[in-house]
């Protein structure tokens, strides 16, 4: 009969710690951080926190790392921006000499300027990926950075419940 009292509260410890763990797991935890758009918002208040605030509630390191993930994003911006320009000046050739393909008649003396503003439009595609490249590079970095700083301090703020076995019998930890 004991040993039937002992396996039965044992199988309702362990569905408490299931149970626990399950609700635990499904509410977010009171300060929490989330990334999101490159920046990092407080789970339970839904706002963004700004640089001071971090600095409050972050460690050292991880601080550190926030800092070098916003200048990476700030720094890609202009790379963007860069490209983007010459991604536009670049279709605007090739439009134009697709235009310029579809009026011109062919029997004038001077032939149509398409292949020309074809060869111009790659040309400037190319000299648009220059930057591209490094701006695709920082933004992916930081937005990981970013991540891996919300995730960092949600695992060392996280409340668990554990049941473990002992060996003076079982125990029960709660780590907060």
């Amino acid at each position: 009969m004991k040993t039937n009292s002992i396996t039965l509260l044992t199988i309702l410890m362990i569905v408490f710690c299931g149970t626990a763990n399950c609700q635990q797991t499904g509410l977010p935890q009171p300060g929490s951080l989330v990334y999101h758009h490159h920046n990092l918002y407080d789970l339970s208040t839904e706002q963004k926190l700004d640089k001071l605030s971090l600095q409050q509630i972050l460690d050292n390191e991880n601080f550190t790392v926030y800092q070098q993930a916003r200048c990476e994003h700030i720094a890609s911006i202009p790379l963007w921006a860069v490209a983007g320009a010459g991604a536009t000046v670049s279709l605007g050739f090739l439009l134009g000499g697709f235009i310029g393909d579809l009026t011109s008649s062919g029997t004038e003396g001077v032939g149509p300027a398409s292949p020309f503003l074809c060869v111009v439009s790659g040309i400037t595609m190319g000299a648009a990926l220059i930057p591209a490249i490094p701006a695709l590079v920082l933004t992916l970095d930081s937005k990981k950075k970013l991540e891996n700083v919300a995730e960092n301090h949600n695992k060392s703020n996280r409340i668990t419940f554990n049941v473990k076995p002992t060996p003076q019998g079982i125990g029960v930890f709660i780590n907060f």
